[in-house]
């Protein structure tokens, strides 16, 4: 039989890590430098481009909250079936 473990200490530090790239994406890292507003068109341009850039970070940020999530929760229930199961094992021995 094959020797199969999980690494729910692991799977907690890619949901730490993922939480901090959902940080990371969400931040504006512009710095304010894109769209002055003065009516031009190229100006107008660019503040669409910007507008839409800002979406797109902070949809893919949730996204990476929600699979921040889903991992810490899979290293919780892993530990808590493995568990049982040991328990299961200790107690039919």
């Amino acid at each position: 039989m094959a020797d199969l473990e999980a690494d729910s200490d692991g799977i907690r530090r890619a949901s730490t890590v993922s939480d901090r790239l959902a940080a990371e994406v969400s931040a504006d890292t512009t710095g304010g430098c894109c769209g002055g507003g003065n009516g031009q068109a190229s100006s107008v341009a660019v503040q669409r481009v910007r507008t839409v850039l800002t979406n797109v970070r902070t949809r893919d940020a949730a996204r990476l909250e929600r699979y921040a999530t889903d991992l810490a929760n899979a290293a919780h229930h892993y530990e808590a079936t493995d568990s049982h199961a040991a328990d299961g094992i200790s107690r039919a021995l």
